[in-house]
């Protein structure tokens, strides 16, 4: 019964057809969804290609201040001297639960070693339990949050005493590691992953001082040191770095620091780029090197009082949570009062041990257009029918056709969504897939039969050129992509969604026009007039 029952709970149409039939019967009686749905009945570690990330490290590297990093900010850090920080012995482990209707609590999760002990769990407990959503490589099968799949954090509590945690977590010789599975469930029933996962501590610092480095956006045009700040050598606005990189000497912001040179942070000029966003599309940023957390304030610093008091005002998501050194933040502007302003923002960053990585932060600012529009869509097409030497030269560049083996597509007519005034634009972005075209490729006229034209206020109708013919599937498979709309300043006016597609004709010879894989078949007549063409 027992194994009919997991069975049965990991369908999810037989859960939602008996809840259905139940909720005809007597909606009362619908709690039994939340009982089924409540069953976890496997865990598997998820996404790991080498083993290393089914690991726990632990660092126990004790404070050398006391504060509290992030002040009343989710997330935030306690430090106490000699003691290792709150949340500092931290380490994930990313599981897959089913069914992924289930939801996984903090409560429910424990280790538990090969002869069955539970010991360790002494030293280790899970601090949080958050569900992972995919964004940069294949999607979580489920679209909503419960996916499955959650990231869960153990740490290392303030009772940690490293020769009874070492005698639980190595082998009597100290030769080896203890191999831990993660169990879900309670002391009576439970299930585990495989016994994959080692649990050591280490006493690291890893600090770094004076080197806060961050890109925004994931562009590399979108380092600090290339983004604006307000700091000017003749100018009140001051930056900070420590004198020294001494741990024991860092330990207040208000002492062992001194004015940052023009070189190490005076980023006021013209030649500074000030981030382009959008009202409701938001900006991410990311540290790099990684330290133990950070969190994104207002640049009081550099602000005025007027300034200070429309953004604190503004409805501005992402600023009140600390993030762990490695996460990505998202910054999110909702106030349409802020169209047309510019806000700045500085980020702080702290080490393993509480002393902070630049004594007061590095700012950087954003600039904020309207929401960005939506277009409709451009379907860019080209037809072969082997009647130009370019489509022959692509076909077969052997019979010594003189031409550059690519081609433009039919003119596709564009319509701009309401609200986007075109004389605004003034650059564009385009991609689709991984084929490599560009802004460059996007050929603009005003009419279907006249020439290209250079301003977007003329622009009617769009052609993609310098289409690679090989470059394109054979099988009329469309290519999806986008192109952005752009002022001057970069912020993005409208974004339209894209196609690009390659029709072969119907008719004889069509096994000659099968580019994609190079299989060059063409009819001896069609190379011949060809050759003689050319």
């Amino acid at each position: 019964a027992d194994v009919l029952a997991d069975v049965l709970a990991t369908d999810d149409a037989f859960i939602e057809a008996i809840i259905a039939q139940i909720g005809e019967v007597n909606p009362d009686l619908v709690t039994l969804e939340a009982k089924i749905n409540a069953l976890i009945t496997g865990v598997t570690y998820y996404n790991s290609v080498d083993g290393t990330d089914l690991n726990l490290e632990f660092n126990t590297v004790p404070s050398l201040v006391d504060n509290t990093f992030g002040g009343d900010r989710e997330g935030a850090i306690s430090f106490a001297v000699s003691k290792t920080g709150e949340g500092v012995a931290t380490d994930v482990v990313r599981v897959r639960i089913s069914p992924a209707s289930a939801t996984l609590t903090k409560e429910d999760i424990f280790l538990i070693d090969n002869p069955g002990s539970k010991d360790i769990n002494k030293y280790v407990t899970v601090k949080g339990v958050s569900p992972f959503k995919e964004q940069y490589s294949t999607p979580i099968a489920r679209a909503d949050a419960k996916g499955g799949v959650y990231d869960i954090t153990f740490t290392s509590g303030d009772n940690y005493e490293a020769k009874a945690f070492d005698k639980l977590t190595q082998t009597s010789n100290n030769s080896r590691y203890v191999n831990f599975a993660i169990a879900v469930g309670n002391a009576d029933r439970y299930v585990t992953t495989g016994f994959n996962t080692n649990v050591s501590a280490v006493k690291e610092p890893n600090t770094v001082y004076n080197d806060l480095s961050f890109t925004i956006n994931g562009n590399s045009d979108y380092i600090v040191g290339s983004l604006q700040n307000r700091y000017g050598a003749n100018n009140s606005v001051k930056e900070k770095v420590w004198a020294t990189k001494t741990d024991k000497n860092n330990v207040s912001p208000d002492s062992n620091t001194r004015d940052a040179t023009a070189a190490e942070d005076d980023r006021h000029g013209s030649g500074q780029k000030v981030v382009p966003d959008n009202i409701g599309a938001g900006v991410t940023v990311i540290l790099n090197p990684s330290p133990l957390a950070y969190y994104i304030d207002f640049d009081t610093n550099g602000a005025t009082a007027a300034e200070l008091e429309s953004w604190k005002k503004a409805d501005i998501e992402g600023l009140n949570q600390v993030y762990g050194g490695g996460a990505t933040a998202t910054i999110t502007v909702n106030d349409p009062a802020l169209e047309g302003k510019t806000v700045g923002y500085r980020v702080y960053a702290v080490n393993y041990n509480g002393t902070l990585v630049d004594p007061d932060g590095r700012a950087f600012y954003a600039s904020y257009s309207g929401e960005t529009l939506k277009g409709s869509s451009l379907d860019f097409v080209y037809t072969v029918t082997t009647s130009t030497k370019a489509e022959l030269a692509a076909i077969a560049p052997t019979v010594g056709v003189s031409a550059q083996y690519k081609v433009t597509s039919t003119k596709v007519a564009i319509t701009y969504p309401e609200g986007l005034d075109p004389s605004k634009v003034s650059t564009a972005e385009l991609k689709i897939g991984d084929l490599g075209y560009g802004y460059k490729d996007v050929l603009r006229y005003a009419s279907e039969s006249g020439a290209p034209v250079y301003s977007w206020a003329d622009t009617k109708y769009l052609a993609l050129n310098d289409i690679d013919l090989k470059g394109l599937n054979d099988e009329g498979e469309a290519y999806n992509g986008t192109l952005l709309l752009q002022d001057a300043s970069g912020h993005t006016l409208a974004t339209y969604d894209v196609t690009l597609t390659k029709v072969l004709p119907n008719k004889f010879p069509v096994d000659g026009l099968k580019l994609h894989d190079d299989v060059i078949k063409v009819d001896k007549k069609l190379t011949e007039d060809a050759a003689d063409d050319a």
